[in-house]
């Protein structure tokens, strides 16, 4: 689990809107893959969502990201560095490993919105 201590990007408190595929597995479910969650905290470096069911460190994934303060989509794909079991079901941190320059820029935008 990512250590407090070590985040480099200050983690705004923020529920946000997020569809989430896991890159390379089936789709079984139905639908295409993608599946709901909700952020907890938001940073310019990764997310902390909450989901109904465990997922595995190390998953990567494809991520899109609805910032309304910003009226801003973001897409990215992102990787589970941790997932842990709470009272409401899982919490999993995510880190971005390949966001666009101009999803950056957005992010940067809300997070100035949200510390101001």
């Amino acid at each position: 689990m990512e250590n407090m201590e070590n985040r480099r990007k200050k983690r705004i408190f923020h529920k946000a809107d997020v569809q989430f595929k896991i890159l390379g597995e089936q789709e079984s479910r139905g639908g295409h893959g993608y599946r709901q969650a909700m952020t907890k905290n938001i940073s310019e470096g990764g997310l902390c969502i909450g989901v109904p069911f465990a997922v595995e460190e190390g998953n990567v994934l494809m991520l899109d990201l609805k910032l309304d303060l910003v009226s801003a989509e973001i897409s990215a794909i992102s990787e589970i560095v941790w997932c842990r079991r709470v009272y409401e079901g899982y919490e999993a941190g995510v880190s971005f490993i390949n966001l666009a320059d101009k999803d950056r820029l957005k992010l940067a935008d809300f997070t100035q919105k949200k510390l101001s």
